[in-house]
């Protein structure tokens, strides 16, 4: 499974399941301040760290993005803060 997380919210929820070593993460870039990238809680983790903010009303901009990740991550789930499901 991977993880995207626009809102801190989203980030803390990652955070709660325990999964840094196991499930990569892919967020938004006023999600994590640069200490928190380098901070105990992540230093397992795979993040990735799109350049841009996404506004979550914009559905496309969060089809796109959530796109984007399933091209870096083939066959795998993408959890997907707040999100409807995409065919």
């Amino acid at each position: 499974m991977v993880f995207f997380a626009h809102t801190r919210q989203g980030y803390e929820n990652y955070l709660s399941l325990g999964l840094t070593a196991t499930a990569p993460l892919w967020v938004t870039a006023n999600v994590l301040a640069e200490d928190e990238l380098h901070g105990p809680e992540l230093t397992v983790a795979n993040v990735s760290i799109f350049s841009y903010t996404i506004d979550p009303g914009d559905t496309d901009a969060m089809a796109g993005a959530v796109l984007t990740i399933a091209e870096h991550h083939p066959g795998h789930t993408i959890w997907a803060e707040g999100m409807a499901v995409f065919d």
